[in-house]
């Protein structure tokens, strides 16, 4: 979630994306060359540690090596809108809202992202779901993978483009009751990047 540019000049802009997941924080360090390359190959085994609470922090003894330490709190606001064919919208929840604190971790290196939200359907039939990744920048488009051992039996995808909106939008059709069933996992792209995880479930 750092995006870096380097001038090649010895200027590095280093800038966060925007976080819509739980608060994080990050480094940069900065090393002599040699000490670098003596620890380059297994980087992220020497320099962070298991904590008390089962998370990765770095080394007391790499502190002198940090230039700059930053955390980014969480903007909670949910980067997907769902409603259903009618209009009537469908509530979203985050993941991380439902777990436990000492499960975060474990979970965002599951999915490879933090913006992990749960779609909640009622025991009903939806002929058709629409929904609107609405923090994409303008002209942006998507598309949808569905973990193929999760997919519930009838239901069908489909991507489109709305010109109100000015980005991609994914379409689910054909959802069944099914109270109870296991939860669906979609995986949403774009531009080759994973923007997020959408756990479909139904109660």
């Amino acid at each position: 979630w750092f995006h870096v540019d380097d001038n090649k000049e010895g200027s590095l802009d280093v800038t966060p994306s925007a976080n819509t997941g739980v608060s994080r924080e990050g480094y940069v360090l900065v090393f002599p060359k040699g000490i670098y390359e003596s620890i380059a190959d297994n980087i992220e085994y020497i320099l962070f540690e298991e904590n008390s609470e089962g998370f990765n922090e770095l080394k007391a003894e790499y502190f002198d090596y940090i230039a700059l330490h930053f955390s980014q709190e969480s903007e909670r606001s949910n980067p997907f809108k769902a409603i259903e064919g009618n209009g009537a919208p469908i509530e979203m929840i985050n993941l991380f809202d439902q777990i436990d604190e000492d499960k975060v971790q474990e979970t965002i290196d599951h999915f490879g992202t933090s913006n992990i939200w749960i779609l909640s359907l009622e025991n009903k039939y939806y002929e058709s779901i629409i929904i609107d990744p609405s923090n994409l920048s303008d002209w942006s488009t998507v598309a949808v993978d569905c973990d193929l051992s999760t997919k519930w039996d009838g239901v069908e995808f489909e991507t489109g483009f709305s010109m109100e909106t000015k980005r991609g939008s994914i379409n689910i059709y054909n959802v069944t009751e099914g109270s109870g069933r296991p939860q669906m996992i979609l995986n949403v792209i774009s531009s080759d990047i994973l923007y997020g995880v959408i756990i479909v479930e139904q109660w």
